[in-house]
């Protein structure tokens, strides 16, 4: 029994040792998982403020979740208002807006950083009317920075529409840019 004992101390070190390095990778890694909570609530909460696009000014509210994600807010064809985390790359919402058509969601890419959080998002919107297709694409990349001043928002909006029948369709494209600095609101 005392060759084995001394066969595990000497493979492994003394067992005061690999208590120590079991007791410092616990610390490590609740250390980890604090300092991620930390980063994910540096950005939760409402955030208000003014954007700007095109020289116009116009005040938003932002939500992010407890974990630090995106709140997206939207409204179907009954009138119900439901929100949704956008936590993943695939993530998709589809849903009927009011007036009808359907409208699809889909979240390309997420990167969290401490103090920041970019996403890719896709928007289609289909519907068809009196013999008429209305069609229009959106792919919206979206930055959030926590600074000095407040919460640093870049919004760059790509977007074309669709619209027609048999005979003749009519379109175009369009980019661009929404900025603006956000304060927490809660």
């Amino acid at each position: 029994m005392q060759k084995i004992a001394k066969l595990i101390a000497s493979e492994t070190g003394s067992l005061s040792h690999v208590f120590h390095r079991g007791v410092a990778v616990s610390v490590a890694s609740v250390v980890l998982l604090l300092s991620g909570v930390a980063v994910a609530s540096e950005l939760a909460g409402t955030w208000r403020g003014a954007l700007t696009r095109d020289n116009k000014t116009f005040e938003v509210e932002i939500t992010f979740s407890q974990a630090g994600y995106f709140i997206l807010a939207y409204t179907n064809n009954s009138g119900q208002t439901r929100s949704v985390d956008l936590t993943t790359p695939g993530q998709k919402i589809q849903y009927v807006p009011p007036g009808g058509g359907v409208k699809t969601i889909v979240v390309d890419s997420i990167v969290r950083q401490p103090g920041r959080l970019s996403f890719v998002m896709r928007t289609t919107f289909e519907r068809a009317s009196g013999g008429y297709l209305d069609q229009r694409y959106i792919l919206e990349s979206l930055d959030f920075e926590l600074t000095s001043q407040g919460l640093s928002a870049r919004l760059v909006t790509r977007s074309a529409t669709h619209f027609g029948d048999k005979d003749l369709s009519t379109g175009g494209g369009d980019e661009s840019v929404t900025s603006g600095v956000l304060q927490k609101a809660d």
